[in-house]
């Protein structure tokens, strides 16, 4: 549904060429529906899994505390059990958590270093902008002058190709970083000591999934928060999207299966038979579903956290999960080993993740409804005051004016956003609370097989008292 309603907002603006998504009627509703989506989808997705689990039967798994091989810890009686187990004491693995975050927010700090040099590049920051006294560096961004090579406007030599140099450039150095931070995360993960696999599993996935989230997101967070330019930063999701689903394509099959191919040519084996198939098997890399999982979380974000910038996002998204789908199927042949297969109830961690997302798209959709868009002055002309921009201002931003609060009404507006953001939340509460987590066939069944254990450990005698209560209670 969001795919067939944005693409109908993109045609809705195609056909009106004096409309955007800065000044739009439709986007707003268009926003709207697609954050109820992702509340309903949410809970879609979690009655789906309650199916499926009691399918299979997986919710019927005996309690058990697994111990992690690599846990380390003093020995000690257990509470529980009391039998002797390893204990490492909680104060000790806060002390290494806060080791890991400083880590962590030092290579957060590159990797913003990263972004700035990569919208000085691409014009983001300029002379006019809000950050001009600490983000720009004038070394750097006068390659995207008029004229010059990565000139945003298209008048430098090439624009067709230099003109994406710097997106291109910065997908790169992420994925570098991103590399270098999956080791970093997974030696910090070892040393904070986790006892369960799903623990330390759930450790490594979160800080992964922000450290490339921070990554994915910290440019459009810029544009929309701080230049509040709608235009600007839909330009910058089309040229994101588009770059990082191509590097996808090409860092998951393309590559790795070119790869290996020259690499089997290299070695000359001559095995044959069973012997070559082991050895075809052996040589692929192992399968890791992380990467599968942060690619469906993060574009989640791209169709839900700035709706209201790039309607097309829901659409474009079908479309790549449809090759994406392929893809995965080539890779899970070709490129890594089958998969080990665990029985788990859930996707774990990776289901919070996108239930945060969903509810951090109310605050960003209304903040560009609100303040980076031109949305609600169109509801509301009266709070908000038009100032045009002289031409070499309007060169460097995304519009020939800019829109700012009118005097005396900041209070105002400020009690609009807050008030529709209450508004929003109270349906999103409402939708979940009355939309349960699983149907009623599943609570059935699993009402059954509670009572099937009860016969067998209770035999007729207690089933014999059981209805004779139950008689006993019923009015006559």
């Amino acid at each position: 549904m969001p795919a067939v309603l944005g693409f109908s907002v993109f045609l809705y603006h195609n056909a009106h060429p004096d409309i955007n998504v800065d000044n739009s009627l439709v986007s707003p509703v268009y926003t709207l529906f697609v954050v109820i989506w992702g509340v309903l989808f949410v809970k879609s997705w979690d009655r789906r899994s309650s199916s499926l689990v009691c399918d299979w039967g997986i919710n019927a798994v005996k309690w058990r505390r697994e111990v992690r091989p690599g846990y380390i810890g003093v020995k000690r009686i257990s509470p529980v059990t009391g039998l002797p187990e390893r204990y490492f004491p909680p104060y000790e693995r806060l002390f290494r958590y806060c080791i890991s975050g400083c880590v962590t927010f030092f290579l957060l700090v590159l990797a913003f270093s990263v972004m700035v040099v990569s919208l000085n590049l691409q014009g983001y920051i300029h002379k006019f902008s809000y950050s001009k006294n600490y983000l720009l560096y004038p070394s750097i961004a006068w390659l995207c002058e008029e004229g010059q090579y990565f000139d945003p406007s298209g008048n430098g030599p090439m624009p067709f190709v230099l003109l994406y140099i710097p997106v291109i450039l910065h997908v790169i150095i992420i994925q570098v970083l991103n590399r270098i931070y999956q080791v970093v995360a997974i030696k910090l993960t070892e040393w904070e000591n986790h006892r369960s696999p799903t623990q330390h599993e759930n450790a490594l996935y979160v800080k992964r999934f922000f450290f490339e989230a921070f990554d994915c997101y910290i440019a459009l967070f810029y544009l929309a928060f701080i230049e509040n330019d709608i235009v600007l930063l839909r330009r910058e999701l089309v040229s994101l999207y588009t770059v990082d689903s191509l590097r996808r394509l090409a860092t998951e099959t393309l590559i790795p299966h070119l790869t290996r191919k020259a690499s089997r040519r290299i070695s000359k084996k001559d095995n044959t038979g069973c012997s070559e198939r082991i050895d075809k098997d052996y040589d692929k890399g192992e399968y890791e579903q992380f990467d599968d999982y942060l690619e469906m979380i993060i574009q989640i974000g791209y169709v839900t956290l700035f709706a209201g910038a790039f309607p097309l996002a829901a659409p474009l998204s079908v479309v790549c999960n449809v090759l994406e789908m392929y893809s995965d199927v080539f890779k899970l042949t070709y490129i890594t080993r089958r998969p080990v297969v665990h029985r788990i109830s859930s996707i774990g961690v990776w289901s919070l993740l996108v239930k945060g997302i969903i509810l951090m798209s109310v605050f960003t959709n209304l903040y560009i409804f609100c303040f980076t868009s031109e949305q609600l002055m169109n509801y509301a002309p009266s709070l908000f005051t038009v100032i045009p921009l002289d031409a070499e201002e309007a060169l460097h931003s995304g519009s020939d004016h800019v829109h700012v609060i009118a005097d005396g009404a900041g209070m105002t507006v400020a009690a609009t956003m807050m008030s529709l953001e209450h508004i929003v939340l109270l349906l999103v509460a409402i939708i979940w609370i009355t939309v349960p987590e699983s149907t009623s066939v599943v609570e059935d069944e699993l009402a059954r097989r509670e009572y099937v254990k009860f016969l067998q450990s209770h035999g007729a005698s207690a089933v014999t008292g059981v209805s004779l209560v139950d008689s006993m209670s019923e009015p006559r």
